[in-house]
């Protein structure tokens, strides 16, 4: 004895009865499926917004490190001081915002004593994790670490 298995009935009425019954319910599945493909390839491009203000961010932070570095402003006056001196002070801003801002346990990750650092004048590791927080890789500077 050899059983097959049927995917409906043979009794016309039942298999119609039970094909009517499965269209809604295969209409529901392709109707996922394809809201599925719509919302990944929505998200997937929402992508380029990160690119974009990453790059962005790495432009900006190369433009204030040429010009104050090439000492094309170096005597220009700025209440406080000299123009490169300004615009290397946006590192204690950043150094504040990670202090500030970020969690404990993030800042861990960068330096021992975050207040420390700060209080010291030792922007480095926490510029690093102000910047890592919002994805961009910080690369060794030779500028000042004070304000």
């Amino acid at each position: 004895m050899t059983a097959h298995l049927t995917l409906y009935p043979d009794v016309p009425s039942d298999r119609r009865s039970l094909i009517v019954r499965d269209l809604p319910t295969i209409t529901l599945v392709l109707l996922f499926v394809w809201l599925g493909v719509r919302v990944y390839d929505l998200v997937a491009d929402l992508t380029v917004l990160g690119s974009g203000v990453r790059e962005a961010g790495t432009t900006v932070k190369g433009g204030f490190d040429s010009v104050a570095g090439a000492g094309a402003v170096s005597i220009l006056p700025v209440v406080g001081g000299p123009m490169p001196d300004a615009l290397h002070e946006r590192r204690r801003l950043l150094a504040m915002r990670a202090v500030f801002g970020l969690p404990f346990r993030e800042l861990l990750r960068y330096t021992r004593d975050p207040f420390c650092d700060l209080a010291a004048g030792r922007y480095d590791a926490l510029v690093a994790a102000a910047l890592a927080d919002v994805g961009i890789v910080a690369r060794p500077t030779s500028a000042p670490t004070t304000a």
